[in-house]
């Protein structure tokens, strides 16, 4: 019965130790899309987010939420293997360069004429993403299309 035992341990031991471990810069290389569940609180972060800038914009926003929405839904964002970007937006691709930081804690994102983008990662994996949006302050949840 203990050689049993030793034998079992021993084999978990062995196969724990070539369980892959979490790498966030080969987990993040894909498409990702925001998870129907974020899509109402995203939506209507980017409105209150607009009516600081352009109070008539998020009127008009606010006006026609469901198609706001269905832009949002719409989002697909590709982070590639040479740390830049593209997301595929219906008024066209929007590209710019990624980096983490402080030990993969922050998502960065450098945007041709506008301030760098600090997103506050909590949560990746090959499967899920989910990022406190440095300009917002909204959390989303993105997952594969």
């Amino acid at each position: 019965m203990k050689k049993k035992l030793l034998f079992s341990i021993a084999i978990i031991a062995i196969f724990s130790a070539f369980t892959p471990a979490n790498n966030p810069t080969q987990d993040i290389i894909e498409n990702w899309k925001i998870d129907e569940g974020s899509i109402n609180a995203v939506t209507r972060s980017i409105i209150s987010y607009t009516q600081k800038a352009n109070p008539d914009l998020a009127e008009q926003m606010e006006e026609q939420i469901d198609g706001v929405k269905q832009m949002v839904r719409s989002l697909i964002i590709n982070y590639k293997a040479d740390n830049t970007y593209e997301i595929q937006t219906p008024q066209g691709p929007q590209t710019g360069k990624w980096h983490f930081e402080n030990n993969n804690n922050y998502l960065v994102a450098t945007r041709d004429g506008k301030p760098n983008r600090k997103d506050s990662v909590l949560e990746i994996s090959a499967t899920r993403l989910k990022l406190i949006n440095g300009e917002r302050g909204d959390t989303t949840l993105y997952i594969h299309p």
